[in-house]
């Protein structure tokens, strides 16, 4: 999930009428880029975890989610 820019070319535009068409395109396009627990909601961001003084202590863990 390095690559910040994205080749959605393929995708059929969503024109309203092309839903399945276009969700297959776009799924497949999650699941390339290992994104699909995220959008399901299975895998979510990481709570700050605190220690005693205030400081995030599981920063790292937060910054590899993203």
């Amino acid at each position: 999930m390095n690559n910040t820019t994205r080749d959605v070319g393929h995708i059929v535009k969503f024109n309203g009428q092309n839903f399945p068409l276009w969700k297959f395109g776009f799924w497949i396009l999650l699941e390339q880029h290992d994104l699909v627990k995220i959008v399901n909601g299975e895998q979510a961001l990481p709570a700050e975890a605190l220690n005693a003084e205030g400081v995030v202590t599981n920063r790292a863990a937060i910054t590899a989610w993203h």
